[in-house]
């Protein structure tokens, strides 16, 4: 008998190693699509409590795993778009495919297309790797808010999370106006719903 529920896959590229040196642009959404991170007025997205610990617990991110670094991200009601930069190619695959590493890549100043969401499993990721950079910064917001608020928020994460290989200083730039763009055009985005009383 067929289940009538959708099955997880990866749509990750098969060959490719998410530890190796490479840009990505990443969506993290909340279970449900609930609004638990702030609101967005007048075309700023406005952060509660809880998304001050998940901007907070992101900009901690580097400092962790210091084979990476964050470029532009934002906040949004229930989601995070970010760029994220892993530098040390230490541990990849002889031969497995790489993406190019924009040469502008640098410091966010603060704070798309159908492509840049193929949606991830995390039950497939390999330490170092961008599934497991995500994991554990769930993992950290996850515990932070339940410490802070209990568990009346729980759960806060989707399962999965949203990737998009970055290969080049156009897309780089698109990423980065798409990102900065976001609590503009909020009506606009996929990840838009609205707020449940």
């Amino acid at each position: 008998m067929m289940s009538p529920y959708p099955q997880r896959c990866s749509i990750r590229l098969k060959e490719y190693d998410y530890r190796q040196i490479g840009a990505y642009f990443v969506t993290i959404g909340t279970n449900n699509k609930e609004h638990l991170f702030g609101e967005i007025e007048d075309g700023k997205m406005i952060l509660n409590r809880l998304g001050e610990i998940v901007q907070k617990e992101w900009l901690r991110t580097p400092i962790i795993r210091t084979n990476i670094q964050i470029d532009e991200y934002i906040i949004m009601p229930n989601h995070l778009h970010g760029i994220i930069l892993i530098e040390n190619e230490s541990t990849n695959r002889r031969g497995a495919p790489s993406a190019p590493v924009p040469e502008k890549m640098h410091a966010p100043s603060a704070s798309v297309t159908e492509s840049m969401h193929a949606p991830v499993t995390e039950s497939t990721r390999t330490p170092g790797s961008l599934g497991s950079i995500i994991a554990g910064f769930k993992s950290a917001v996850t515990k932070k808010i339940k410490a802070a608020c209990g568990e009346s928020y729980l759960p806060i994460w989707q399962r999965n999370y949203y990737e998009h290989i970055i290969r080049d200083d156009v897309k780089l730039r698109q990423c980065r106006e798409y990102i900065l763009q976001n609590p503009l055009k909020w009506n606009l985005d996929r990840e838009y719903c609205v707020a449940r009383d």
